[in-house]
Parts: structure tokens; sequence; C-alpha cells
């Protein structure tokens, strides 16, 4: 197990506007409030999305579904932390279409209709992915110890 301890010092929220995509613009707005960790949380309704689940056997995100059309966006939540020096938003998010069965993994891209986000910001966090061999992810590493 690794841990690291930090405080929320601040919480910045908003509403990705109609026709956005959602993780293009929850990564954008982390550059531009300069978030280097955090946590994200939003729900709201989209136009249509794909989702990503982890296939250990590939060491990767593989496509797991898609929503062609409007989706309840019943739960969005995730983390924003450094990768390559600059920050990164991973979000993983339930949706219920309006046809069929609920589809849920990592979102890889949404197109909002509205959709209102929380970011918990860490600013003493020291949250930065780096590739794990045994995943084959890019993933936290131990934090330095303060």
């Amino acid at each position: 197990m690794i841990s690291g301890e930090s405080e929320v010092t601040r919480c910045v929220m908003g509403r990705v506007e109609a026709g956005e995509e959602v993780v293009a613009a929850l990564r954008a707005l982390a550059r531009l409030e300069k978030i280097d960790a955090g946590f994200v949380r939003a729900q709201g309704a989209v136009a249509a999305a794909e989702v990503a689940r982890y296939d250990a056997a590939a060491r990767a995100y593989v496509p797991a579904g898609a929503v062609a059309g409007p989706a309840e966006l019943v739960l969005l939540q995730g983390s924003v932390s450094l990768e390559g020096g600059a920050p990164d938003v991973w979000v993983w998010a339930v949706l219920a279409p309006a046809e069929g069965a609920p589809v849920a993994g990592r979102l890889v891209r949404a197109t909002a209709v509205h959709v209102e986000f929380a970011v918990d910001v860490l600013d003493d966090g020291d949250l930065e992915r780096r590739p794990d061999a045994a995943t084959g992810l890019p993933l936290w590493r131990p934090p330095r110890r303060r």
C-alpha cells in the first residue's frame, strides 16, 4: 500500500457547457486553475459517450461500451494528478441511456448536455502518475514524505 496525507484547500465548481467534451473540459480546467492534485465529482446529462474498462491481459484500457444518444450522467468521479508534468484527469462514470442498460467504466469521452462538477483541490497534494510495471498503466507513485 502507498499512502500520503493532504487537506482540501479549495473547491472549484462549475458547469461544462452543452456541446463541450467533458473529459477535455475538465483537463483544461485543471490546467487553467493550476490543479496538480484533486478529486472530481459531477452529474448531469450527455448527448453521447464512450467508456473503457481495464483489461489485465492486455495491460491497458479497452473499449467497454458507448452511448450513442442522450443519457443521464448518474455519477462521475475520479482524480486530477500530474502525468508527464501536466495536470491530467482520470474519471469513471455511470451512464443511464434513454434506451437500454446502464453503461459504466472509465470515461473516454462524452458530449455534455449539462454537466455540473466540483473539484476538491489538494494544493499541497503530491499526486503524480508514472509507469507501473505490474499493470502497464501510469499509476500514482509513492508520495514524497513531507
